[in-house]
């Protein structure tokens, strides 16, 4: 194998046009792939930081329960059961954000 490269480096024989076409085919298919998967990664990042932005826009509107960017439902009760038998009614206030579909609550 190394006698083969060093008859290639020595000999002033040049490259076919078929091994040109070959190696220059070869190298068009691996740049076509490579930028495939560059600008599928960066739809998918795209699309990472859109729903990174959502969540924490809906975090947000949660924890300051501004009536501006939240919508206030209160006077809603939930009733804890134990078995076949009701434990105790919590009234609370549910605090929601329509663009993300997060809830929160807060005990009235």
């Amino acid at each position: 194998m190394a006698d083969m490269i060093r008859e290639k480096l020595i000999s002033r024989k040049g490259e076919s046009l078929a091994e040109v076409l070959i190696s220059v085919l070869i190298i068009a298919v691996g740049l076509v792939v490579l930028s495939t998967m560059i600008m599928a990664s960066s739809r998918m990042v795209d699309k990472g930081q859109t729903k990174m932005t959502t969540q924490y826009n809906g975090e947000s509107a949660m924890e300051s329960q501004n009536a501006g960017k939240a919508t206030v439902s209160t006077g809603k009760t939930i009733s804890i059961k134990e078995g076949s038998s009701l434990v105790s009614d919590i009234t609370v206030s549910v605090y929601s954000d329509a663009d993300s579909k997060l809830m929160s609550y807060a005990v009235e």
